[in-house]
């Protein structure tokens, strides 16, 4: 058995416009009526990261599926990017209004919701399961119980004592 925890931060904030060309970042599409020239530019940066980031999972998992050996992967995030332009210290999602009634302490859980995915080259019969609204740090714990894989005896530990303690 092989296990890899792999952390890139590729897309974390801030997703400045500076990092991509003019030409990448027009090739986005990105347009609006109400967002300055600058945010609009830093909308797209964010959704050119992420189509980054969505070739290399495909790369990725292309790759694995060709494979002969189990594999499982679990792409997530901790919390939603900040969508901002350099130098301004502003987050666009909050100033539109995204966040209606943004109150930082309060929004905690909406801020740091985000979709995740689990891949695997093999049918376990899962299809589509939802482990529903978890912690990052114990998406992998989930997965890998609900996908019968050996895995370290204090991953049921944090498993057993989570349940218990949040029910």
């Amino acid at each position: 058995h092989v296990f890899m925890h792999i952390l890139t931060m590729q897309n974390h904030s801030p997703l400045y416009a500076s990092r991509f060309s003019e030409s990448e970042l027009a090739a986005m599409g990105v347009t609006s009526g109400s967002l300055s020239a600058e945010q609009v530019e830093a909308v797209a940066a964010y959704a050119k990261a992420f189509e980054r980031t969505n070739v290399a999972i495909k790369e990725l998992t292309d790759y694995f599926s060709t494979v002969d050996r189990d594999v499982i992967i679990v792409v997530y995030g901790d919390h939603q990017a900040s969508v901002c332009v350099e130098g301004q210290d502003s987050e666009i999602l909050v100033d539109t209004g995204y966040f209606d009634g943004y109150v930082e302490e309060l929004d905690f859980l909406e801020t740091h919701s985000t979709p995740y995915l689990v891949w695997s080259n093999f049918d376990a019969g899962l299809g589509g399961t939802s482990f529903g609204n978890i912690a990052p740090n114990m998406l992998l714990v989930d997965a890998l119980r609900e996908y019968g894989v050996y895995r370290p005896k204090y991953f049921d530990y944090l498993y057993d004592n989570t349940l218990t303690t949040n029910g």
